[in-house]
């Protein structure tokens, strides 16, 4: 009865969260007489907490429509019985795609915006998109990312030569006159 009381209030915070009944309604139909109902209480709770992080990422990731989407179809995709270690596996690779997404368009914004970037740029994704020679699971994400990328990297050099010709046109302007002075 003593341990009762705090059990109680661990399973009417795990209520609360939400995201912890479908395995409470599932222990609750496999408890046997004899089982530890306290331990199965203190391991949800400690799977609870640990969630946290894990459901703060996934919560962030559907800030993006189109990532969220997925996310929750891998997450509670009724063919494949993913583990806990799993699904907070799949919450973390969403939650850093969704900062490269966030890279992507602020570089596409950037080089889409500065007129002479812009046809190398659409020509590099279209390229980067349909290169064949990767693969894995976010295989397109990884291409639009590293062409994104290199772009900026361009777009860097393309900045950092305009400040030097800029130095050298002002340089040249002003040979003379200091040449002038000297005399």
């Amino acid at each position: 009865v003593i341990k009762d009381i705090p059990c109680s209030f661990l399973v009417l915070i795990m209520i609360i969260l939400l995201w912890r009944i479908p395995s409470l309604i599932n222990a609750v139909k496999n408890y046997r007489r004899g089982d530890d109902e306290h331990q199965v209480i203190l391991e949800m709770f400690g799977n609870t907490l640990l969630d946290i992080p894990f459901v703060i990422m996934g919560l962030a990731t559907l800030i993006l429509p189109y990532r969220a989407f997925f996310l929750v179809k891998s997450l509670y995709n009724v063919e494949e019985d993913r583990s806990d270690w799993q699904k907070r596996i799949i919450a973390t690779e969403y939650f850093f795609v969704c900062f490269g997404d966030l890279l992507i368009f602020s570089v596409g914004v950037l080089m889409l915006g500065t007129v002479w970037r812009a046809p190398s740029y659409v020509a590099y994704l279209h390229y980067q998109a349909t290169r064949t020679d990767t693969d894995g699971k976010w295989k397109h994400t990884r291409a639009i990312l590293e062409g994104s990328m290199t772009c900026f990297g361009n777009w860097l050099l393309d900045i950092f030569s305009f400040t030097q010709i800029f130095c050298i046109l002002i340089t040249i302007v002003h040979v003379p006159s200091l040449i002038i002075r000297t005399y």
